[in-house]
């Protein structure tokens, strides 16, 4: 007999039909612990499959009274309510480096849309404005500074690409990490000496806000930030204020705190690039992940350890 599964995250497209072989699949993304929906189905469910952005809460846990396991669909997991879970025995996994080198990979290209300001040039090329936009010189990232905030999997693999193009790397984290790239233990100080301020750090309340107006003017008027996080890392307002007032050159951001709402703030900046948080989605990254998350459910069904249990 298959287990009950919810699903309380957005799936990629096919990935539900696939879950659906293995599983009785009750499909609704961002329910809430309250929802009528649920009525039916709560006392059947014996597994959540969620992500680190929707998360699952202490109310919903308690209200699934047969649930067994929460799983996140990739690496993170800052919304899950571990503590609840732990408190009623219930097993929780996660996804990681599944997508590492998809956002390693838009980490760079954001870097590249944003000081080549490759968004308005493809504007400029469409509406036949060619001389006004060609003859604007842009920098480049080679033999730059970059400063990656965060070097795990996937700030490892930023690195490494930028590596690739003679960049000059430094990065900054909890503790120094065996890396051949110089530490520095200081967020602002790293901005200070970085051209691009990358962020690939763990959301939560240990890195809330850390990106604030004192860090954005460290980073200076020729410096640009890349988000690939978690929105939550920066106070919005301080980078507004930083990009109207010139206080950095520019910023790419893939993730925001309040998904899938943008700020209006941010769709006016001509000096900020925004992409909808698709640098985990490469097909073969949300393959990974579905592999990974079939591997962790397979063992605990079994009776087994899970390959990888969340933190």
């Amino acid at each position: 007999m298959k287990p009950d599964l919810l699903v309380t995250m957005v799936m990629p497209e096919g990935y539900a039909e696939l879950l659906a072989e293995d599983f009785n699949v009750h499909y609704m993304p961002r329910v809430a612990a309250d929802d009528p929906a649920l009525d039916s189905v709560a006392g059947k469910i014996r597994a959540v499959l969620t992500n680190g952005t929707i998360g699952i809460t202490s109310a919903l846990i308690e209200r699934l009274d047969s649930l067994e396991i929460v799983s996140a669909f990739g690496a993170g997991c800052e919304n899950i309510d571990v503590a609840a879970a732990r408190a009623r025995g219930i097993a929780l996994s996660f996804g990681p480096g599944t997508n590492a080198h998809s956002v390693a990979d838009l980490a760079i290209c954001l870097m590249m849309c944003a000081s080549r300001r490759i968004v308005a040039a493809d504007r400029a090329a469409r509406s036949g404005q060619w001389r006004e936009f060609r003859d604007v010189a842009t920098p480049t990232i080679s033999r730059r500074r970059i400063g990656i905030v965060g070097l795990g999997l996937i700030g490892s693999g930023i690195a490494r690409r930028a590596a690739a193009c003679d960049m000059e790397i430094a990065y900054t984290g909890p503790r120094p990490k065996d890396a051949p790239w110089r530490y520095v233990s200081d967020v602002t100080a790293l901005a200070d000496a970085s051209d691009y301020l990358v962020l690939s750090c763990p959301g939560g309340p240990e890195t809330r806000r850390m990106i604030d107006e004192t860090v954005l003017r460290a980073l200076g008027p020729a410096g640009y930030l890349i988000n690939v996080a978690r929105g939550s890392i920066v106070d919005n307002d301080a980078l507004v204020r930083a990009l109207k007032e010139g206080l950095i050159a520019g910023a790419a951001i893939d993730v925001y705190e309040d998904e899938p709402n943008i700020p209006d703030t941010f769709k006016s900046l001509d000096n900020m690039t925004l992409t909808p948080h698709i640098a985990g989605n490469a097909s073969d990254a949300t393959h990974a992940k579905y592999l990974l998350y079939m591997e962790n459910m397979r063992a605990h069904l079994a009776g087994k350890p899970i390959p990888t249990p969340m933190g």
